[in-house]
C-alpha cells in the first residue's frame, strides 16, 4: 500500500514538474510565433492576385493556428473537398493544402464563366473532375503555393511544390493518426459567398525549421493546448540529459601535479561522509549520497530535483 503511495506522489510530482515546465516553455517551441508571422505576409500578399485571377472581390480572415491529432482532421473534412499535397526540401515531411468544397466550386463558377455574384455558399455536387476543372484547380493551387513560398522565404528559404492532388480523404498519409497536426485555416468570402482553405503541417515535418519558428515574442493569451501538452509531455520525456556527480577538487601546487605518478593518491578537500553535488547539464541541481548498487558505483538523491526551477538547463 505505501508503495502504491509513493509511486502516485512520484507520479504527481512528475507531472507537476512537467507541468511547470510545459506553463513556461511549450508556447515559446510548439507555437511557433514565427509561423503566425509567416501567415500575416502570406494573407496580406494574396489578396491581389486572387482578385486579379477571379476578377471579383475577395475577402480573407484567418484563424489562430489549431492543433489536433491528424485523424480527426480528416474525419471532419466534407467530402469534395481537393486536398493538395506539398512538398519543401526545407522541411522533414509533407504538408497539406486543403480546398473545401465551397471554394473549389466557387472557383470554378467564376473561372469557367458562370456567375460571379453568388447568393450565400455554392453547394457542390460531388462527382469527378473534368480535365479542364482540374486544370483550373491547379492554376488555383499554384496562385497559393506561389505566395506562400514567398511569405515563408521572409523568415527562412523555402521553396515547395505540388506533389500530387488528392481527393480521396482516406488515401491521405501525410501523418500518423495520432499525430499531432497544425491547422491554419483561411476564410475565404468572394464577393458573397464563403469557404475556406487549411494549410495543414504535422508537426514533426517543422522539425527541421523549428529554430527559427519559435524565435522572437510568444503568444502568452494563446490557452494551453492539451493534444500540445500531450505531446510535448511525452517528447520531454523522452528527452536525454547527462547527468553528473561532483566529487569536489583539491588545491595543489605546479610542482605536485608535475610529480604525479601512476598509483599517486590524490586527496580532495572533501570529507568522506559529505553529501556531493549532483548536476545536469553541468548545473548543480541537488545533493547525493556516494554508494554502490551491485557492482556498480550509485548515488543516492538527499534532496528532490525541482525541474521548473530548472527548466532552462533542458
Amino acid at each position: 500500500m505505501k508503495k502504491q503511495q509513493d509511486d502516485n506522489l512520484k507520479d504527481n510530482a512528475s507531472r507537476t514538474g512537467v507541468s511547470s515546465l510545459v506553463d513556461q516553455g511549450s508556447r515559446a517551441l510548439f507555437k511557433f510565433p514565427m509561423l503566425d508571422v509567416i501567415y500575416d505576409k502570406f494573407i496580406e500578399i494574396i489578396a491581389l492576385p486572387f482578385r486579379e485571377a477571379l476578377n471579383a472581390e475577395v475577402l480573407l480572415e484567418t484563424e489562430f493556428i489549431k492543433s489536433l491529432k491528424f485523424s480527426d482532421y480528416i474525419q471532419n473534412e466534407k467530402s469534395g473537398s481537393v486536398f493538395c499535397i506539398g512538398k519543401a526540401n526545407e522541411l522533414s515531411g509533407h504538408f497539406m493544402l486543403n480546398l473545401s468544397p465551397d471554394i473549389v466550386f466557387l472557383f470554378l463558377s467564376i473561372l469557367l464563366g458562370g456567375n460571379k455574384k453568388p447568393e450565400g455558399i455554392i453547394k457542390s455536387d460531388i462527382r469527378p473532375f473534368t480535365a479542364i476543372e482540374m486544370e483550373i484547380i491547379k492554376y488555383m493551387l499554384n496562385i497559393i503555393f506561389k505566395n506562400f513560398n514567398y511569405a515563408f522565404s521572409t523568415v527562412t528559404p523555402f521553396r515547395s511544390e505540388i506533389e500530387r492532388i488528392e481527393i480521396d480523404k482516406n488515401t491521405i498519409k501525410i501523418a500518423k493518426n495520432e499525430e499531432a497536426v497544425g491547422r491554419i485555416r483561411t476564410n475565404l468570402k468572394i464577393n458573397s459567398a464563403w469557404g475556406y482553405f487549411d494549410i495543414v503541417f504535422p508537426y514533426n515535418s517543422l522539425e527541421s525549421v523549428k529554430k527559427v519558428l519559435s524565435q522572437s515574442f510568444l503568444e502568452d493569451k494563446i490557452s494551453q493546448d492539451p493534444i500540445w501538452f500531450d505531446h510535448f509531455e511525452k517528447e520531454l520525456k523522452n528527452t536525454k540529459v547527462k547527468l553528473e556527480l561532483i566529487l569536489d577538487g583539491a588545491a595543489s601546487k605546479i610542482s605536485e601535479l608535475l610529480n604525479l605518478k601512476v598509483g599517486n593518491t590524490v586527496v580532495l578537500d572533501k570529507l568522506a561522509e559529505e553529501p556531493l553535488y549532483v548536476s545536469i547539464n553541468g548545473v548543480k541541481v541537488t545533493m547525493g549520497k556516494l554508494g554502490k548498487a551491485g557492482d556498480k558505483v550509485a548515488v543516492q538523491l538527499l534532496d528532490d530535483i525541482n525541474i521548473a526551477k530548472f527548466n532552462h538547463i533542458l
